[in-house]
C-alpha cells in the first residue's frame, strides 16, 4: 500500500475505527432488544455458532457469511416443524450442526463461497 502512496497506518486506524463504530450499533440495538447486557449472556456456545456461520459461508465473503449465517439460523428452525420432541431438539441440532461443520470441511474446506487452493500432493 506504501508504494502507491497510500498511508497503511492511517487505513489501518480508519477500518479499526469503522469496525469499533459496527460492533457499537450492534451492541446498542442488541441491548435495548434484551433490555440488560450480562457477561454470561454471550457464552462459547455462542462464539462458536457465530464462527461457524462464518467459516461456513466462505471466509473473505460477504455473501457467504450471509448464507452461512442463514442456514444456520434456518437448519434449527425447521426443527420445529418435523414434531421432535422439546428436550431432543436441543441434541438433534448439535448432530446436525456438527455434521454441518464436518461435511464443509471435508467438500468445501473454504465454505460455501470461499475460493478454491490447490494443493499439490506427493
Amino acid at each position: 500500500m506504501a508504494t502507491v502512496g497510500a498511508d497503511p497506518r492511517r487505513i489501518k486506524v480508519v477500518v479499526f475505527g469503522i469496525s469499533a463504530a459496527f460492533a457499537f450499533s450492534t451492541g446498542v440495538v442488541y441491548a435495548s432488544y434484551a433490555s440488560s447486557i450480562d457477561p454470561t449472556t454471550f457464552d462459547v456456545s455462542i462464539s462458536i455458532q457465530i464462527l461457524m456461520m462464518i467459516i461456513g459461508g466462505g471466509l473473505g465473503s460477504v455473501t457467504g457469511a450471509v448464507v452461512g449465517a442463514s442456514l444456520l439460523v434456518a437448519l434449527p428452525e425447521a426443527l420445529r416443524f418435523v414434531g421432535v420432541p422439546g428436550g431432543a431438539t436441543a441434541n438433534i441440532r448439535q448432530i446436525i450442526l456438527g455434521v454441518f461443520v464436518v461435511a464443509m470441511m471435508v467438500a468445501r474446506p473454504r465454505g460455501l463461497f470461499g475460493g478454491y487452493s490447490v494443493v499439490n500432493r506427493r
